[in-house]
Order: C-alpha cells, then structure tokens, then sequence
C-alpha cells in the first residue's frame, strides 16, 4: 500500500462510518409519522432504509480494498510493516476525529444523564405515593435509545475505535497476503 490509498482508505472508512451514523437518526422519528393509516408506508420506509444501511455496510465490506485505486510505483510502496503501522495511525486518527464531529450532537444526552438523578427522584417518589409511572411514548423510546446509543459509539470512537482498527488492519493485512500468493503463483504459473 501507497501512503495515498492508506490515507483513501482511511477517509473512506470515517465517511462511511459518520454516514451510517448520521443516516439512522431519521429511523427513530418513524414512529412519530407511524399511525393506523399509514403503518404499512412507515413499516415499507423503515425496511427500504434499514436495507439500504446494510446493503451498503455489506458492499464496502465485500468490496474492501478494491475500492481504491491499485497501481502504483514500486518505489512508491511501503513495506508490509510500515503499512500496517501507518494504516493504524490514519484509521485511529480518523475514528477521533468522526467521534469529535459526532460529539456536539451529543452534549444533550450528556445533560440529560447528568439530570437523570435529580430526575428519577421525582419518578420514583410519585411511583411511590401511588401516582403512577409518567407515560413515554414509543418514539419518545426509540430516540432516547437512539441518543443513548449515539452517545456510546461516540465516546467508543473518541477513543479511536480499538477493534475496529485493530479489525480493518487485520482485513488489509490478509488483502495484501491473498495479492502476493496470487501474484506469486500466477507469475510462478
């Protein structure tokens, strides 16, 4: 691998992952659109996007490396070690600066994570005294989860995303063995 496919690569991994991201929080309002009239439209909306997120996360996984342009200069190559080093450093960089581009969209969440006690005091003391539990709507549900889920990935990816890189290293790595055997036996064929 050039230093310019590692940097490709490394791009295209953050776009894909800040797309994928980005794309689900349309999902958590369905339910607000979802009613008796037009369930089976939201219901066909949700399977069309929830397919189109994993046909897409599927090709680029099927696809890998194929994606980035393959020649290059022998002089320009690096050896397989420094590769894999500089491979790591750019997906790991990458990953920091997808989590700090979600990040501002979740200081909300970590409010509200903050406040939950104080919160839960009021809920847990009206339960107590016989009022009853507060009533949350299934879409008021599926965006807290949705926060509550971005708010983790986001703390996952400021963190540089360890097995994730460690796994795309791993992906290029037997990418670029599977190119030298087939190279090596179609030159020795």
């Amino acid at each position: 691998m050039t230093k310019m496919q590692i940097a490709a690569k490394s791009l295209l991994t953050g776009l894909i992952v800040y797309a994928a991201i980005s794309l689900l929080k349309p999902l958590t309002e369905l339910p607000y659109y979802l009613t008796a009239d037009n369930a089976p439209l939201a219901l066909f909306l949700l399977v069309i996007c929830i397919g189109l997120l994993v046909a897409a996360g599927l090709y680029i996984v099927a696809v890998g490396n194929r994606l980035l342009p393959g020649n290059a200069a022998d002089d320009e190559v690096l050896a397989p070690d420094q590769a894999r080093r500089l491979l790591a450093q750019a997906l790991l960089l990458t990953m920091v600066l997808v989590g700090l581009a979600l990040l501002p969209k979740s200081v909300p969440t970590i409010g509200t994570i903050l406040k939950l006690p104080f919160v839960l005091r009021g809920i847990i003391s009206d339960a107590i005294v016989d009022r009853g539990l507060p009533s949350v709507s299934t879409a008021q549900w599926f965006r807290h989860i949705y926060e509550f889920a971005r708010l983790l990935l986001v703390l996952y990816l400021l963190c540089g995303a360890p097995r994730f890189v460690r796994w795309q290293v791993a992906r290029a790595e037997s990418a670029r063995c599977e190119r030298t055997n087939e190279n090596e036996r179609l030159g020795n064929g």
